[in-house]
């Protein structure tokens, strides 16, 4: 089976495509063509590894039967072992059978199934290809899955009878598989796709329910869909593919051209999200608008592509830290991770800037909020690690191609909406650093001496600190202002947007309204009853607009608190605020 290795032009290309975004055509059938390379790689890897170490039980010459015939598919219809090479229950078994490999687990229950399924993938392969064989395939969960292709589910029977591998005949036009004596037949049911032909690029979706290898995390039980639940999901799809052909038409044109499933949940914990191991594939959430499932297959989308192109060029150097601040998640990030979300978070905002003029106009004012949010989210990470050393220079080009896609979207938002999220944006990150960033004590306690004595700042004093993954308590929250939002990033939007104000906390609602007295008071009031009260401190920076409270919030709260302990008299944190302002 023929690999092909990534050379620096082909490195080169798909970086370029793939930093252009769905602007450059040829990034669909270049990481169709990367993912189908990799696979193949690890099929190598994982024929070698069986061929050393099978699992117990495993039938002499099982893996290499299934190599051979899949060898044969692939010259017979290289096309349509491709498509089953892709397919992203492949994907997600491969990781998972090498990584069980690699770790020595050979043995139990779940080791012939799990790696026997190569006998699946070469069949599923064969049959695509009109390929004639005779293969031992697995059955877990009572079924048998051939990628693409279908399932074969076999009827109840006594626990000790259930095989854990059955024969699979293809003779080149008729299949069967080979059940136990006097057990009756399997029924076979083929995989159906789902078509979106509205517009200008018709979309081939697969809901992908019973294969046990679906899901991101382990292998989960089949679980198909009735009738009802398909029509959700498919009726679901249709209404977000009309929104993406008619607002985002680039990324409409990238998301047709290569593969997608749809995973319906599964109970797990990656819900709403997309796996590296499986291209193409993005699990459902329980519940979604046509809005909000437009936006997750363009962002899983983006997150795909570039895991791809992590596969081959370097966009930093090995740090996984999670030291880095972005304004869509409360816990700090590695600087992939960081980069990541750049990227995609900038396809969200390029698909939320069509939708500003595609969606009804009691939609309209929401649309340009959330664009604006995401278009300063993107913009204050990009601003966060732009002069990060261990940026290669491809990463770099990732920054610069972000900021060059978010300049070209339409017109600038109004100038009350831009007002909006940069405070919802500056208050995320003032939560951020309260929560992760810790002051080194002895340089606090420098900084609170001086406090009480009554002297200047120590200019000189340069406050140092480290960032924690886990931080101080806060409530569980969405500090992006679109999901479950603080109370002043709601009011925010809502003013913003024009929508009636909701009911909300005074203190919070003066705050939003830009009532600087009455929050600046508020807020005051609230530490002298409970120092610790992080939204509280949050409220003030955003209020007064102190400098140190936007800046380094974490200093002057832990010199507050030290201060706080050395006297049992809170400091005013305003006139604390300005102290360590100082210049």
């Amino acid at each position: 089976m023929p690999t092909a290795t990534a050379t620096p032009d082909t490195r080169s290309q798909l970086c370029s495509a793939v930093l252009a975004g769905p602007a450059d055509r040829r990034a669909p059938q270049a990481l169709r063509d990367r993912a189908l390379a990799e696979r193949k790689e690890h099929l190598l890897v994982l024929r070698h590894a069986l061929a050393t170490s099978a699992p117990s039980g495993f039938p002499a010459g099982c893996a290499d039967r299934a190599w051979h015939v899949l060898v044969a598919a692939d010259d017979a219809d290289p096309e349509a072992t491709a498509d089953v090479l892709l397919s992203p229950p492949v994907g997600l078994w491969l990781v998972r059978a090498l990584r069980r490999l690699a770790l020595g687990l050979t043995s139990g229950p779940r080791a012939r199934p799990d790696l026997g399924a190569l006998s699946a993938v070469a069949a599923a392969a064969a049959l695509r290809a009109g390929v004639p064989f005779q293969l031992d395939v697995p059955v877990a969960h009572g079924v048998v899955t051939l990628p693409t292709v279908g399932w074969f589910t076999l009827p109840p029977g006594p626990a000790d009878r259930n095989p854990t591998h059955l024969p699979l005949r293809h003779d080149g036009g008729r299949f069967a598989l080979d059940t136990p004596v006097g057990a009756p037949e399997a029924a076979f049911q083929r995989v159906d796709a789902h078509r979106c032909a509205t517009g200008e690029h018709p979309l081939t979706a697969v809901l992908e329910d019973v294969d046990p290898h679906r899901a991101f995390t382990d292998p989960v039980p089949p679980a198909p869909l009735d009738e009802r639940g398909r029509a959700r999901w498919t009726g679901l799809l249709d209404r977000a593919w009309e929104l993406l052909e008619r607002c985002a038409p680039g990324h409409a044109a990238e998301l047709a051209g290569g593969p997608l499933t749809l995973v319906p949940p599964t109970g797990a914990e990656h819900d709403g999200s997309s796996s590296a191991a499986a291209f193409g594939a993005v699990a459902l959430p329980e519940t979604a608008t046509a809005t909000e499932l437009a936006e997750l297959l363009v962002r899983e989308r983006q997150h795909g592509k570039l895991s791809a192109l992590a596969g081959v060029v370097r966009l930093h150097e090995a740090d996984a830290t999670p030291r880095f601040h972005v304004p869509w998640r409360d816990d700090p990030r590695p600087l992939g991770a960081v980069l990541h979300g750049i990227y995609a978070l900038t396809g969200v905002a390029e698909l939320w800037d069509g939708l500003r003029s595609g969606l009804p106009a009691e939609q309209g004012a929401d649309a340009e909020y959330v664009f604006a949010l995401r278009r300063a989210q993107v913009r204050a990470a990009v601003a966060n690690v732009l002069g990060e050393p261990a940026l290669t220079a491809e990463g770099r080009a990732l920054l610069a191609a972000s900021a060059h896609r978010l300049d070209a979207c339409a017109d600038q938002p109004s100038a009350e909406v831009v007002r909006a999220v940069d405070r919802v944006v500056a208050e995320q990150r003032v939560l951020w650093r309260i929560r992760h960033v810790r002051p080194y004590p002895a340089d606090v306690s420098c900084l609170t001496g001086a406090w009480l004595e009554r002297r200047p700042k120590p200019f000189r004093l340069q406050v140092r600190a480290e960032v924690h993954p886990t931080g101080a308590d806060l409530p569980e929250v969405d500090p992006s202002g679109v999901g479950r939002a603080p109370a002043r990033a709601a009011l925010l939007r809502a003013l913003a947007t024009g929508r009636g104000m909701p009911v909300a906390d005074e203190v919070d609602a003066a705050c939003a309204r830009g009532d600087v007295r009455a929050a600046v008071a508020g807020y005051r009031k609230r530490l002298l009853a409970e120092p610790d009260d992080l939204q509280a401190w949050a409220g003030l920076a955003l209020a007064s607009r102190r400098e140190a409270l936007l800046t380094v919030p974490e200093v002057v709260r832990a010199v507050h608190a030290d201060a706080l302990a050395r006297t049992g008299t809170p400091p005013d944190p305003l006139l604390l605020a300005d102290w360590v302002g100082e210049r």
